[in-house]
């Protein structure tokens, strides 16, 4: 997750009503998905479904999502 669209290498318009609850029970709205490429400098790691969500302040990785997408 990030809050800022830029940060995504290619976003779409996020359709659905679905929100991300965070630690203190508040709900934020999902401006946009889309994939990450430029994470790791010199690497090919791609991340897929990646989303903006404006009103987080810290980008977050989920570690469990990662390695099921890349069979770790």
């Amino acid at each position: 997750m990030t809050n800022d669209p830029k940060d995504v290498d290619v976003h779409v318009v996020y359709s659905s009503n679905e929100r991300v609850i965070i630690g203190n029970g508040q709900s934020l709205f999902i401006s946009h998905t889309g994939s990450v490429s430029t994470l790791v400098p010199n690497n090919s790691l791609l991340l897929s479904n990646v989303l903006v969500v404006p009103g987080i302040t810290k980008k977050l990785i989920s570690i469990s999502q990662l390695t099921k997408d890349k069979n770790c």
